[in-house]
């Protein structure tokens, strides 16, 4: 998990630094709240839950409805990690 945090947060940080135009054109064209997304990423600290803990939280989320369903042994989704 510390290797996947660290390379997102150096992707973010770079892409602040390096790509400035592209920045510019998605920030008039597709997203005004990119930048301060990028830079919330570069500068938070992730939590990290293990699998149980994390099925534990989805299983209390009763106003969500899942398409695929919260068990022990079933790989978490996006839709479980939103």
């Amino acid at each position: 998990m510390d290797c996947a945090t660290d390379l997102l947060k150096h992707l973010c940080k770079w892409v602040l630094e390096h790509c400035t135009e592209d920045m510019k054109f998605v920030l008039r064209r597709i997203d005004q709240s990119i930048l301060v997304q990028l830079q919330s990423v570069v500068s938070s600290e992730f939590e990290k839950i293990s699998y149980c803990k994390a099925i534990d939280v989805l299983k209390q989320a009763k106003e969500t409805k899942f398409d695929i369903q919260t068990e022990w042994g079933i790989p978490l989704t996006e839709e479980h990690e939103r």
